[in-house]
């Protein structure tokens, strides 16, 4: 149960300890179970907000109400510490694991999983060929048959029956990056390496290496706060609805992405070693 610093995801009710917790705008990328893109106007549907999902939201995310081993789940405003959200990362714990039950409970983290293998040759075959559905030279299958892989597997509709959905919701922060270049498929493949790669240490660099991550800059970090009918304190309590809002994250406020962030500075042992060797820009 102790954490890293490299890796501090957990609620303070399952560890005792201050994690990382999810946001809205990146639990907004698990579709529906149908395919179908989440809305924000989901947030206020019991029957959508948090059922019907990817198969894969449950893997990664404990929401409000979730059991976890003889614990059940708090997120009501004012009870859990700091964050005040409902989107508590699971993915990298055993179930049921928390701070009362951790013997023997661990992790260990790929350096490379076969869903990173057809989601990169998906990837590599669209941007090559322009086409989602042509097979590139010297490859085996279609950009859209890579992506259908994992998609079966997690147990989602296929990119056929999904993509026309595509070209709804495009995250704002995202808008001018897609400007004149707004592709249904792009779109697609680029979330489906976010979900299926949840928490990995994937998102960062390919928000980089698709140069899209400046975009980003300023979005506020988005959570969602709600009460409970009566005694927040009682998880037995049904939520009241009428207060279900998304709000500015207060313990991180806004996405902070800087043209400087695109390069990694070198270290100073580095450029002191010769005075020719310049930093990289903005550092």
């Amino acid at each position: 149960i102790s954490q890293t610093a490299g890796r501090s995801y957990g609620d303070f009710q399952l560890t005792r300890q201050h994690g990382a917790q999810g946001n809205c705008q990146f639990a907004d990328k698990f579709e529906m179970a149908d395919g179908t893109r989440y809305r924000k106007e989901f947030d206020t549907d019991p029957n959508k907000r948090w059922k019907g999902r990817d198969p894969r939201f449950y893997k990664v995310f404990y929401t409000h109400g979730d059991t976890v081993g003889q614990m059940i789940l708090n997120q009501a405003k004012g009870v859990r510490s700091q964050t005040f959200n409902c989107f508590v990362v699971r993915k990298y714990w055993a179930d049921g694991a928390n701070n009362d039950n951790k013997t023997g409970h661990g992790y260990a983290t790929p350096y490379l999983r076969v869903a990173d293998i057809y989601l990169t040759y998906a990837e590599a075959a669209y941007e090559l060929s322009g086409s989602y559905n042509t097979v590139p030279t010297g490859g085996t299958l279609t950009a859209e048959q890579a992506v259908d892989v994992i998609r079966s597997r997690a147990g989602m509709p296929d990119v056929a029956t999904t993509l026309a959905d595509y070209t709804y919701l495009i995250p704002e922060s995202e808008e001018a990056a897609y400007a004149g270049n707004l592709d249904p498929f792009r779109v697609l493949y680029r979330n489906e390496r976010c979900v299926e790669l949840a928490y990995e240490g994937s998102y960062w660099y390919d928000i980089r290496r698709w140069k899209i991550a400046h975009y980003k800059d300023g979005t506020p970090i988005e959570i969602l706060v709600f009460d409970l009918n009566g005694d927040n304190k009682d998880v037995n309590n049904p939520i009241d609805e009428t207060t279900m809002v998304r709000e500015k994250a207060q313990f991180s406020g806004e996405y902070v992405f800087k043209d400087a962030h695109y390069w990694m500075p070198f270290r100073d042992d580095i450029i002191f070693f010769t005075e020719t060797w310049e930093q990289n820009p903005g550092w």
